[in-house]
This record gives C-alpha cells, sequence and structure tokens, in this order.
C-alpha cells in the first residue's frame, strides 16, 4: 500500500491476493534424512570406522551438497503471491519486494512452459502455473478485455469493464457503450437469426464445397448465406476435439474494398479472363447457385473463388471484419 502510494499516488483499497503454495519436495525429505543419519552415526561411532573413512571436512562437504545446495535452490518462495487490484497486477517475491505492472501499461505477453510472462517498461510479472484456474481465468479476463494479450484472434474481446474486489474474488463487469461501433451495429444485424456467431477466426474455418444459398451487398457490407462449411477445433464455438459439419451458415465481411473481380469462362480457356469493374455491388450478380471452389486469406486480406455455372469468379478484397456463425450442427 505504502509503495503504490508513493510510487504511483494510488490508494489500494480494493485487492485479492492469490498465494502460490508449492508442494514439499521429497528430494529435500530424503536428503534430509540421509544427512540426518549420516551424522548420527559420524557423532555416535564408537569403534571409529566410519571416522575412518570420514573426517570433518568431509562432513563439512556433505552439509553443503546434501542440505544447503538443495535449499539454495529450492524453486520458490513462502512469500510469493500474485496480487490484484483495479489498476494494477503485483507479483510479490519476498516479504519487502513487489514487481508491480499497470494493467494499461503492459507491453509484452507471452507464454511459455513456466507459465504467463507479462511486461511493461517498469516491470514484469510471471503468472505461474502454481495458479488456481479461478485465480488465473479472471486476470486473463482482464488482459483481453483490455487487449493486453496482443492476440488479433481476442479483438473481439477487447470492451470497456470496471473491476470490483470482494472477499478476495475478481469481479468483471462490462460496461455498456453509449454509442455503438458501426462493427458492433453489423454484428447485431447479423445475430438476429443465427445462435453461433464469432468475429474473426476465419482460419479455423474450411468452406470447400459450400453453396450460397443467398449474397447481398449493404453499405459496402458483403453478407453471403452458404449452405454448410466446416468449422476446425481451434474455433471458439467449437467445444469438441476435432472439426465439425454446420449447416445454415453465415459470412459477412464489412467494409468490403475490392481489389480484383475477375470473371473465368472454364469452357474457353483460351479465351483471356473478363476483368470487370470494381463494384462490390456485381459480386451479388454472379453468386446465385455458386459453389465456393478455393479461398486463401491472410490478415484483413482474403480470395475468394466462385465456381458459377461455367464460370469462375475470382473476388479479392480487404475488409474492416468478418463475422461467422451457424444455426445448425450436423
Amino acid at each position: 500500500q505504502k509503495i503504490l502510494k508513493n510510487k504511483y499516488d494510488y490508494q489500494m483499497e480494493e485487492f485479492a491476493v492469490y498465494e502460490i503454495a508449492y508442494k514439499k519436495s521429497k528430494h529435500l525429505l530424503i536428503l534430509s534424512v540421509l544427512f540426518a543419519l549420516v551424522s548420527i552415526f559420524y557423532i555416535l561411532d564408537a569403534t571409529g570406522v566410519i571416522n575412518t573413512f570420514m573426517n570433518f571436512s568431509i562432513f563439512v562437504f556433505l552439509f553443503l551438497i546434501l542440505i544447503i545446495v538443495p535449499f539454495a535452490l529450492k524453486k520458490g518462495s513462502k512469500f510469493d503471491a500474485i496480487i490484484v487490484t483495479p489498476e494494477f497486477l503485483i507479483q510479490r517475491t519476498a516479504k519487502k519486494e513487489f514487481s508491480i505492472v499497470r494493467f494499461n501499461d503492459i507491453t509484452k505477453f507471452r507464454i511459455n512452459s513456466d507459465g504467463i510472462n507479462i511486461k511493461s517498461n517498469k516491470g514484469a510479472i510471471l503468472l505461474g502455473l502454481d495458479l488456481f484456474r479461478e485465480e488465473i481465468d479472471p486476470i486473463i479476463d482482464i488482459l483481453e478485455a483490455k487487449g493486453k494479450t496482443f492476440d488479433s484472434e481476442k479483438d473481439y474481446m477487447v470492451r470497456p469493464i470496471e473491476i470490483k474486489i470482494k472477499d478476495n474474488k475478481i469481479i468483471i463487469i462490462d460496461i455498456e457503450e453509449t454509442s455503438k461501433s458501426e462493427t458492433d451495429v453489423f454484428y447485431a444485424q447479423c445475430a438476429v437469426d443465427y445462435e453461433m456467431l464469432t468475429p474473426g477466426f476465419i482460419n479455423e474455418i474450411i468452406f470447400r464445397n459450400s453453396m450460397v444459398e443467398s449474397s447481398c451487398v449493404e453499405n459496402q457490407n458483403l453478407t453471403i448465406r452458404l449452405n454448410r462449411f466446416e468449422v476446425k477445433g481451434g474455433h471458439p464455438e467449437n467445444t469438441t476435439f476435432g472439426s465439425i459439419d454446420v449447416e445454415d451458415c453465415i459470412l459477412a465481411f464489412e467494409a468490403v474494398k475490392l481489389k480484383k473481380l475477375i470473371l473465368q469462362d472454364t469452357h474457353k480457356k483460351d479465351e483471356p479472363d473478363l476483368e470487370l469493374d470494381l463494384d462490390v455491388n456485381l459480386i451479388v450478380k454472379y453468386l446465385e447457385n455458386a459453389m465456393i471452389s478455393h479461398w486463401r486469406s491472410l490478415g484483413k486480406n482474403i480470395d475468394l473463388y466462385f465456381a458459377t455455372g461455367v464460370h469462375m469468379l475470382q473476388v479479392s478484397f480487404s475488409f474492416k471484419e468478418v463475422i461467422i456463425g451457424w444455426n445448425k450442427q450436423k
């Protein structure tokens, strides 16, 4: 409390403390028992047999090897703890030593075998694997809401929140924005007809042989309704371990900017491809009963190839956001 007040002019009133309890090492216990036995025999050796092989110097050496070094290398400290306030994430490493990171100042988030490394310009914190799930999950929720996991696939999680802490538990309250963004409005329009709907994660969708049932363009937003597609295991709405087939689907792109619109007659390969005007409304004209043949996406750019009658339509464009959803799972 004193450090936060002096260094950050912050009065710490609400906070949660998650102390890290390390498991007792069996190796330390075994080594301690072993040294205790050696000590007993060394001190009580009446015959002098043991003292023949072990003098005082060797006894001291064994004390260092079996006791001092293992305890010095022991992982963790009885003071280790993670402290969470509505504004700061703090790691206590000793009785009076703390690493303090303000949520809004986090510059790096990285997961490795030791846990989650979080850094700012003024400090670094390790959320170790010793924390319980119910302790670490709310912290991750805060970082996702503030965009501090730096994962573009989690951009849809970024939102204004209020953090309350009561009875050592973190409570996250979503703050309703007074003015909705264009993306929010577009999402709400799509959500009317679809139970499962998520922004992003287009790389987790396989559109092979997906048939277009209808399409429309409104305010440069392209909406394509498909009969089916496959959802890979990495999609947040897929709770299974493998891929799933879904039906009655939507693929909606916000703020489309066409880069290429080419129509190819597959029966007349000798003739040059027809480059159409870069008008997003023209796409709909050719999508009736079309099927997605193949596709390629990178970031906020995508190439879609539609088989439509005797033609192949290549559509290349950038977009602000993609919204993908479905109603039924096979």
